[in-house]
This record gives structure tokens, C-alpha cells and sequence, in this order.
């Protein structure tokens, strides 16, 4: 009789510490899930936070290039804008001989050049040797339709051939021989020159038209062809 109680009893023993086995598994693999759960939501947050940080950096990368283009952009646009002011005129017989001209960077300059634009002019030049200083210099009238405004108009005094000023209102001045102005004048350019005695010549022989009783002196911006 007690030795069946005892078998029972160790088999009770041995079926509960079965149980409390099974049960512990089960409690550390629910802790292993969530250990494993969390991991990931953890994992997952960190790769949020590279990824956004990334764009941040991406984003920031390509605002700096933009305002970097834009910048260059502009002052590329303002170095044209001075450099690209280039005129050329014709003179001697038939206009057989071409200077350029390179116009100063100020605001009367900038306005005759927006003005003569892409267009090929035949200057009259009505008065080529009845004023003083005719054998020095020679003038143009602009169109009364026109007008400019007038910066850093000064006394100029001794002046070399091939300067050329404006002259309120609305003339513009091109020195062919050292001479002196007086007066205020706004320099507006120069006239690439290699020989001035040549240059001057070539000045007093630009051709006349009989018919009209004048002188003709092509000009345009660089790169538009002459025409007569």
C-alpha cells in the first residue's frame, strides 16, 4: 500500500516538473519574440532617421548647387555685358577699312548700345569741315527721339585720337587727332588704333555723297554685318 502511494506521488512529481518545463519554454520564447519585435521597431527608427537624414544632406547639397549656378549665372551675365559692348566702324574710301571700338562700362555708353541694337547704321555726317577743330574731330547729331542720361560728364582737357565722348544733349564726339576739348563730355569709348596718322587719313577720306552733301561712317555692335 505505501509503496503504490510513493509511485503515485513520484509520478505526480515527475508530470508537474514536465509542466513547469513546457511552461518556462514557452515564457522564454515569448521573450525571445519580443526582444526580437522590438529589435526591429528599434531598427527600423534608426533607418528612419539615417534615411531622413540623408535627404536633409541631399537636399541641402542641391541648394548650395543651385545658388552656386545662379550666382556664376549673373556674374557671367554682367562680365558680358561689358565685354560684348564692342562696335565697329568703317572708314577711307568705300569703307575699306575696319576699327573697332570698345564702349566704357557707364550708363550713357550702355543706352546707345541698347539702342543701335542689332541694326547696321549709316551715320550722316553733315558738318565734316565747316566748324573749328573740323581737321580733329568729328560729330553726329542723335534723332531728338532719343535721349540719354548724363553720368560723370567731366572737364576732359588733352585728348587722344580715337576717344570718343558724348556730348549733352545727344552728340557724339569722335576724337581722330590729339587735340583739347573744352566743356563737359562723357566718355563713352575708344577706338582700337594701331596707326594714327593712318587713322586720321582715313577719317578725311571717308567717302561723301554728292547728292545728300555728306559724309557716311557705317557703325554697328560686333558680329552684324556691314551693308551699304
Amino acid at each position: 500500500m505505501k509503496k503504490r502511494r510513493v509511485r503515485n506521488l513520484i509520478g505526480c512529481l515527475v508530470v508537474t516538473g514536465v509542466i513547469l518545463s513546457g511552461c518556462g519554454d514557452n515564457a522564454s520564447e515569448q521573450r525571445t519574440d519580443t526582444l526580437a519585435a522590438e529589435s526591429v521597431a528599434a531598427s527600423g527608427e534608426t533607418n528612419t532617421d539615417d534615411l531622413t537624414s540623408v535627404q536633409e544632406t541631399s537636399d541641402q547639397t542641391l541648394s548650395d548647387q543651385e545658388a552656386s549656378g545662379q550666382a556664376a549665372e549673373e556674374s557671367s551675365a554682367e562680365d558680358s555685358d561689358t565685354e560684348d559692348m564692342i562696335m565697329e566702324i568703317q572708314l577711307g574710301y568705300n569703307g575699306q577699312t575696319v576699327y573697332r571700338m570698345q564702349l566704357y562700362d557707364n550708363v550713357t555708353a550702355q543706352e546707345l548700345y541698347r539702342d543701335i541694337g542689332e541694326t547696321h547704321y549709316n551715320l550722316p555726317i553733315y558738318h565734316y569741315n565747316d566748324f573749328e577743330q573740323a581737321d580733329v574731330i568729328q560729330y553726329y547729331d542723335l534723332p531728338t527721339r532719343y535721349s540719354y542720361t548724363v553720368e560723370d560728364a567731366q572737364e576732359v582737357g588733352e585728348v587722344k585720337a580715337g576717344e570718343v565722348y558724348y556730348s549733352d544733349p545727344n552728340r557724339i564726339i569722335l576724337v581722330y587727332r590729339d587735340t583739347t576739348l573744352e566743356g563737359e563730355y562723357v566718355p563713352i569709348g575708344k577706338v582700337e588704333i594701331d596707326d594714327p596718322e593712318k587713322f586720321a587719313q582715313e577719317m578725311e577720306d571717308s567717302e561723301v555723297l554728292e547728292y545728300w552733301e555728306c559724309k557716311v561712317i557705317p557703325v554697328h555692335r560686333l558680329g552684324v554685318a556691314f551693308s551699304r
